[in-house]
């Protein structure tokens, strides 16, 4: 169970938890998931019936919540709020003023690109027009590239040919696992670590920035298993990451997020937000920030 990804204040309440338990000593409680943490967390699993080789956070939370057991609060009113993401799926016109007036809106990314030029999936039809649209509203503007299999170096060449490098464009790869567009069920080839370590490297190369990663599960297990070296590049870019539900678990190799998906605007969460006026039910964001920060943030990893 990989608690050591949450952060020093969860860890210090989860570590609170097993002292309630009998299992952690009374001044075990530092925000280091260290040994003492670990053993005791496996003894937490065993004693709720669990087997600490296999069992997931969730199955372990789960049964903590049982025992009273609260993860932090982690609402609109705990992070910002402001930021949404759409691509070609959201059909018809986009009210980007409507966003901002009337919910506070402050950043968008669409999608971009996918694959590289000429290959089966064409650039975002509404990407342009769009982006366009948004900056009129006043709204941060951000695009991402969906990787997939080989061919790295000219994925990032595409990505950088069609978003320009006018430096009012916040760059992200979205390294996730690809479904079959009619069956969302059945897994497709995706993006290797080793793709998604040339990509980034070939866009350092050419703009003299890392982008931004996106990543849930498929990110979570290259972090994990991938090769150090390979990893390492992805660990420059900041993360973008992809969580529905109530908290957010990093993936290895980072202490914070910078922007955390925590909804599609449809899925049942227990902090599904409202539709935003003027776009609909969408993906949306928090920024781990206040707005200042993420107007500066914005503007210095923009290319």
């Amino acid at each position: 169970m990989l608690m050591n990804q949450f952060s020093a204040d969860t860890i210090k309440r989860w570590q609170t938890f097993l002292i309630q338990q009998g299992l952690l000593e009374a001044n075990g409680a530092d925000g280091h998931f260290g040994p003492n943490t670990t053993a005791a967390t496996k003894a937490y699993q065993i004693k709720k019936g669990l087997n600490p080789a296999t069992a997931d956070i969730e199955a372990t939370l789960r049964a903590a919540r049982e025992d009273g057991f609260e993860m932090p609060a982690t609402s609109a009113t705990a992070f910002l709020d402001v930021v949404f993401d759409i691509s070609h799926h959201q059909k018809g016109v986009m009210d980007f003023e409507k966003a901002k007036t009337e919910a506070g809106m402050l950043g968008v990314f669409h999608k971009a690109t996918e694959g590289i030029v000429g290959g089966p999936v064409p650039a975002d039809a509404y990407y342009s027009s769009r982006k366009t649209q948004a900056k009129a509203a006043g709204l941060l503007w951000g695009a991402y590239h969906f990787g997939r299999q080989g061919n790295a170096a000219a994925q990032a060449d595409y990505f950088i040919d069609i978003i320009g490098l006018s430096g009012d464009v916040l760059p992200v790869l979205d390294l996730e696992q690809r479904t079959d567009p009619h069956n969302p069920r059945v897994p497709l080839p995706s993006m290797l670590l080793e793709d998604a370590a040339t990509f980034i490297n070939r866009f350092k190369e050419k703009t003299g920035k890392y982008p931004g990663l996106y990543g849930g599960s498929l990110l979570k297990q290259y972090m994990i298993s991938g090769n150090a070296g390979q990893t390492e590049v992805l660990r420059h870019c900041w993360l973008w990451l992809a969580e529905y539900g109530s908290h957010a678990v990093l993936p290895h190799g980072w202490d914070k997020w910078t922007f955390w998906q925590y909804s599609d605007g449809n899925t049942p969460t227990p902090n599904i937000p409202a539709p935003v006026p003027g776009i609909g039910p969408v993906d949306r964001e928090y920024f781990n920030g206040n707005p200042d920060e993420l107007s500066a943030f914005w503007t210095a990893q923009s290319v």
